[in-house]
């Protein structure tokens, strides 16, 4: 039994670790809460017992499909906590808090079993349901001059934050230091942890930081663009009126189904643009990477780094599944699309990328895609933060048969290791996540996703990850960076310069700076 701010409450213990599941960190947001900043969750007398996963956040089954559980419930802001079997309050034990993926349209901790890391790592692990879809991040003028920092649209930042109070308040009942927290994510949840880095409101809630495929975006949309959005939603769910008061009102009333099934029509969110967090106000201030060019960021060690092939899940859901593999003749228009607004014509990257250098379409595009939004901005950000004396320690996932998301794999492409690919590696207790099951993992797979746990705990404990008895060479390091490679064959450090002309990052650099100096 732990004692809580808000109560007394009792686990169970499985495979060596304590696990309290579902433990409320925030008032339900419903009702007149439902589009309102986290508040603080009611307090409860006797002994609640937590053996049963919280529901996750309201997502349709086709887009929890891959990395979420189906719900309707609104009543999700709740977290599971992972401990060794021998905490005890008096434990001063790391602390790593995990954020979920899925394009901040999915996801659910019911999916990330943490015991693994705690076994390997002896640490603590808190993953965190935090509100996702138009019900995390709807911008609409209405909620906005409602808002005591006139800014809406960042419900499920605002959950995460509101995660790590919690942690902060109540990880030593469990046996964590509260001094001692690491936040962890990929994906969505990977750029939640950059978000975090680079937000004030986040200050002094962690000390260490890792960003898993998490920086594919330079900046995020403004209150103008997504404002846009949310009144093409109401519009499309029938809110309309000259009173914005009168729209959040109608919006208000709707059931949770209504607002789901909008969520499925490009036509009306302009696509994962919609759910992006909003850039203003107090969590927000300034555009996460303009953050850290200005200093004016939370400087912790950071780990951050991506899968060797991230783009080709994409072009295989996007392509592959849809209408069949890219053509020769769909190159130019694929590329114009991933594109849009970027300052960079289709001419430059087809003779960047010619399809002679490649043996299919999917591959090309999917070289491209990959580079450009996911190995090169992320070095790019290394590059930023590591001028601002941030020890950055920088990785790639290399397993070329590694677990995925996808079906039949006669159906698409080879996906080798594509986006998601690591993540069974650190959750290899979670035998939903991939359709390749983790629990099929030859001697080789073993060994990364042991060594991958040890690094990533070694972080929390230390600042600076190792595998077995190597640690890891952090960036610029006496003028000399690596990109530690992480292999079934093994883990080694690979020169910089090595990974910047595999990925042709010189030829993106001078793209991200003409974006960041015309960034919104």
């Amino acid at each position: 039994m732990v004692t809580t701010s808000q109560g007394m409450l009792s686990g169970f213990t499985d495979e060596n670790v304590n696990k309290y599941l579902g433990i409320r960190y925030a008032a339900a947001p419903v009702g007149e809460l439902r589009w309102k900043a986290p508040q603080s969750a009611p307090s409860w007398s006797g002994i609640q017992a937590h053996v049963d996963e919280g529901s996750s956040c309201p997502q349709t089954p086709e887009e929890a499909s891959f990395v979420g559980t189906a719900s309707s419930n609104e009543d999700c802001l709740n977290l599971d906590v992972y401990t060794p079997r021998n905490s005890h309050p008096s434990a001063t034990k790391p602390v790593m808090v995990y954020f979920y993926g899925g394009s901040f349209l999915e996801g659910s901790a019911d999916h990330y079993d943490g015991a693994g890391l705690v076994n390997v790592g002896d640490v603590i692990v808190v993953v965190v349901n935090y509100r996702v879809g138009a019900l995390g991040s709807l911008t609409l003028p209405g909620l906005t001059s409602e808002s005591s920092d006139g800014i809406s649209g960042n419900y499920g930042l605002l959950d995460q934050i509101a995660a790590l109070h919690w942690v902060h308040d109540n990880i030593r009942a469990f046996g964590g230091d509260p001094a001692n927290v690491t936040i962890f994510g990929q994906s969505a949840g990977g750029q939640s942890s950059l978000l975090h880095v680079s937000s004030p409101a986040s200050n002094g809630l962690f000390e260490k930081a890792i960003i898993q495929s998490g920086i594919y975006i330079p900046y995020i949309p403004t209150l103008d663009q997504k404002s846009q959005i949310g009144d093409a939603i109401a519009t499309a769910l029938g809110c309309t009126s000259d009173d914005p008061a009168a729209v959040v009102a109608c919006m208000l009333q709707l059931p949770v189904q209504s607002i789901l099934a909008i969520q499925g029509r490009d036509d009306s969110t302009e696509g994962q643009l919609a759910w992006e967090p909003t850039a203003g106000g107090h969590a927000l201030p300034v555009q996460p990477l303009a953050a850290i060019i200005a200093g004016q960021f939370n400087k912790v060690p950071i780990m951050l780094g991506n899968t060797h092939d991230e783009a080709r899940l994409f072009t295989a859901e996007d392509f592959d599944l849809e209408n069949g593999p890219l053509q020769p003749d769909d190159y130019a228009g694929a590329l114009q699309s991933l594109f849009t607004g970027f300052p960079i014509s289709v001419d430059q990257v087809i003779a960047q990328y010619p399809l002679s250098a490649y043996p299919d379409t999917d591959l090309a595009y999917s070289q491209v895609f990959t580079d450009a939004t996911y190995a090169c901005l992320g070095h790019f950000t290394a590059g930023l933060l590591t001028r601002q004396q941030v020890p950055v320690f920088e990785y790639e996932a290399s397993d070329e048969g590694a677990a995925h998301l996808l079906g039949d794999a006669d159906s698409y492409m080879d996906l080798g290791a594509a986006h998601t690919s690591d993540v069974p590696f650190l959750f290899p207790n979670n035998l939903r996540y991939a359709a390749t099951q983790p629990a099929r993992f030859t001697a080789g797979e073993a060994f990364m996703s042991y060594a991958m746990m040890r690094a990533w705990t070694a972080f929390a404990h230390t600042g600076s990850p190792f595998t077995l008895v190597s640690p890891w060479l952090r960036m610029n390091d006496r003028g000399v960076s690596f990109v530690e490679q992480l292999t079934p064959r093994g883990l080694y450090p690979q020169p910089a310069s090595d990974f910047t002309h595999q990925h042709q990052c010189e030829f993106w650099d001078g793209v991200y700076q003409s974006v960041l100096a015309g960034a919104p």
